[in-house]
């Protein structure tokens, strides 16, 4: 616990954590957001929207719709499942944020949890886009 802003010790403190001056420099720790990580999002909200239309449709429409979209559709159960992994990484390192350990020792779990995130994006990403 921070004594002088009473919140959790949010792990070390970095020239990163500047504001003028992160946009500059990110040090040594793995970057927090990706284009990878913003294509997964895009891809599975626009999958997650074929999929409620494919509910509203019957008949022949729904086939159409189905082979229109099939490439799509496939990466539905990846995309999800990669969300899902993603909010137990988050939920994880919402943890270790909580945790009454050292700066320096905080930071390396941290680093390592956001290191699995971006993999995990990464993952996705590259295997859906040849869908989209």
């Amino acid at each position: 616990m921070s004594l002088t802003q009473g919140k959790p010790n949010q792990g070390e403190f970095l020239a990163t954590d500047i504001p003028v001056l992160k946009s500059f420099y990110r040090g040594t720790k793995p970057p927090h957001s990706t284009q990878y990580a913003n294509d997964l999002y895009e891809r599975l909200k626009e999958v997650n929207q074929l999929a409620a239309s494919l509910r509203d449709l019957r008949g022949r429409e729904r086939a159409e719709f189905v082979t229109e979209h099939r490439n799509k559709l496939a990466q539905r159960r990846p995309l999800n499942q990669a969300s899902r992994c993603l909010s137990e990484l988050r939920k994880r390192r919402e943890r270790i944020l909580a945790e009454d350990i050292p700066p320096k020792a905080k930071q390396l779990k941290l680093d390592v949890i956001q290191k699995k995130i971006n993999a995990v994006v990464a993952k996705a990403s590259e295997r859906s886009e040849s869908a989209f």
